[in-house]
This record gives structure tokens, C-alpha cells and sequence, in this order.
């Protein structure tokens, strides 16, 4: 049974699936590592929890053998699942139960990469915005059709954060390293793992083309894929539809069967989720932006706050980006 102690909320327990990325978990657990060096006062304790002794392979082939038993987990703390490719096909009995007791006992949960999949398996993510990595999307969608997908890299929630895996897991952690210990710890993590910024929780997935317009017919997917080599050199749907082989109103009509819009809107949504990262990262001046795909920057404002809300002026500032 788990056991109360005083209050650490530093304390993070990685339940790692067979085939796990290693990535994703060296991302995690290195920005730890770094805070814990930047504020020395401060200790990030990472541990490697299992229901077995067994030795656990990344999908690298790297081994891991892990440090406690579940039942040996303290609270408060947080307790991280991570997974890799052909998470979907792999029976997760494990994971779905480390993550019932973990949800049990009080502690925070995150799912990074795949380690979504057996938290929806377990059923906590009934009715939330998830961050999925967009290779796991349409299997979410299918099996679990009360879960809202996001594009974004990931959401936080109380007791529940969902990461998209990859590099973004850095992001996340950073995200708690400035939250427990403020901006300028989170920088000093930065500079000292030579990492160029923080990307903020609403900053679009790069794989969201696939996301955005899901489609099994090889027309559709092919048009999508030429659509996101050209989002800053505008193309016409007539050039796409062309180098197709195909007439436009073919390819419109395709579009329009499988998302309901025309080739044109699902080109300029490409165009606007790209540009977006641009306003987000925040390197660039708007303005700059706004011409490098081609806008002015009055059309630009219009475009971007019909798509998204809010103008890329106020979307930057809103931003919890460190610089």
C-alpha cells in the first residue's frame, strides 16, 4: 500500500512498456537531471517502476531494469508512461494496472508517445483533450470515440498531462521544471543542455497533416502530401490536381466526399497550422511571417483569428514560451 510522506512534488516514477521510447524517456528524464543541477537545493528523483524484476527493452534495443515495484511508490509525485511503436498491438495488461494503482494512490499521471494508448485503455481519459502522437490518432479515434485528439505537442490537466512524445516530452518536463521553480530555472536548463527554446503546450505536432486529413484513398493522401511541401511557396489546386493527373473538380470533389471542405480550405488550414509554429516559437517578427507565406499582414490577422480565435499578436503573448 502506498505510503503518505511529506510533501515532494519532485518525485517522478517511470513505467516504461517493452518497446518503449528511449527518446522520449531520455527527454524526461535529462531535463530533470539538469534541473536538479541548475538549482541545487533541489533534487528530481527519477525512478523506474515495474510489477516485475524483468529487464525492460527500448524499442532501440537499449535495457533498462527497473528500480522499485508499483506497490512501492510513494505519493505525492508523478508517475509517467511511456510507450513506442506498435503500442496498439501489444497487450498492455501491465501498464493499464500499474496505472489504476498509481491513479489510486493519488499520484499525478502522464502518458508520453504511446504511454496514451493504455491510459485510455484504463479508461482515464473518457471526455478530455488528449496530445497523441498523430501515428496513434486514428487508432484513438476508432476504439475510443469519446476522447477528443489534439494536434498539439501536449495538454495539461489537473492530476493528468497527455504528451505527444518525441522531443516534446522535453517540453513538458520543462513545462514543470518552470512551474515548480520558475522561468528562470527552466532557462538555465536550456543553456545548460544547449537546447534552443521551449515550445508551449499549444504548438502544433509536425506530423498534423496526416492528423488534420486522415484518408485512405491514395489521391487524397498524395494531394495532402504535395500540399505540405509547398506551405510557405503557395501552389494552385489546379497545379496539385494536375501533377495528380487528375482535373480539379475531380480533386474537389474527393475532398469534399472525405472532409467536407474544398482542396482549397484544407490547403490554407496547412498553411495557417504552419505558420502558427512560426508565432509560437517566436523568433520571427509576426510581420515577417505573415510574408513569408505569402499574406499581408492585415489578411494574415483575419485569417489566423478565424482559424484560431484570437489574433498571432495576442496568441504570442499568451504564449508560456521561455526565451
Amino acid at each position: 500500500m502506498i505510503r503518505s510522506t511529506e510533501p515532494d512534488p519532485h518525485r517522478f516514477y517511470f513505467c516504461l512498456a517493452q518497446g518503449f521510447s528511449l527518446f522520449s524517456y531520455s527527454c524526461t528524464v535529462d531535463i530533470l537531471r539538469a534541473a536538479s543541477l541548475i538549482q541545487s537545493d533541489v533534487v528530481f528523483e527519477s525512478r523506474v517502476v515495474s510489477n516485475t524484476r524483468d529487464i525492460i527493452v527500448a524499442g532501440n534495443g537499449t535495457q533498462i531494469l527497473p528500480d522499485i515495484q508499483v506497490d512501492d511508490m510513494r505519493a505525492p509525485g508523478t508517475f509517467v508512461v511511456i510507450a513506442g511503436t506498435g503500442a496498439t498491438r501489444q497487450d498492455l495488461a501491465a501498464e493499464k494496472s500499474a496505472v489504476r494503482k498509481a491513479w489510486a494512490f493519488g499520484l499525478e499521471i502522464w502518458g508520453v508517445s504511446s504511454g496514451v494508448i493504455p491510459l485510455a485503455q484504463s479508461g482515464l481519459l473518457q471526455g478530455r483533450v488528449v496530445a497523441a502522437h498523430w501515428d496513434d490518432a486514428p487508432f484513438l479515434r476508432t476504439h475510443f470515440p469519446g476522447i477528443q485528439i489534439s494536434d498539439n505537442i501536449y495538454e495539461t490537466g489537473p492530476k493528468l498531462s497527455t504528451c505527444a512524445g518525441g522531443a516534446a516530452a522535453a517540453d513538458l518536463a520543462l513545462s514543470r521544471v518552470s512551474q515548480l521553480l520558475g522561468p528562470e530555472a527552466a532557462r538555465g536548463v536550456l543553456t545548460l543542455l544547449n537546447i534552443e527554446g521551449h515550445r508551449e503546450g499549444r504548438t502544433g505536432q509536425r506530423g498534423s497533416a496526416a492528423q488534420l486529413f486522415p484518408s485512405e484513398n491514395a489521391h487524397v493522401v498524395a494531394a495532402v502530401q504535395l500540399m505540405t511541401r509547398s506551405l510557405r511557396q503557395r501552389v494552385t489546386i489546379a497545379h496539385i490536381a494536375a501533377t495528380l493527373g487528375l482535373s480539379q473538380k475531380h480533386l474537389e470533389r474527393l475532398f469534399r466526399l472525405e472532409f467536407g471542405v474544398t482542396p482549397k480550405t484544407a490547403y490554407e488550414r496547412l498553411r495557417l497550422e504552419q505558420a502558427r509554429r512560426e508565432v509560437l516559437v517566436g523568433r520571427m517578427p509576426i510581420s515577417q511571417i505573415a510574408q513569408a507565406y505569402d499574406y499581408t499582414s492585415s489578411t494574415f490577422a483575419s485569417k489566423y483569428r478565424t482559424q484560431f480565435g484570437l489574433s498571432p499578436l495576442r496568441d504570442r503573448q499568451l504564449s508560456s514560451m521561455i526565451r
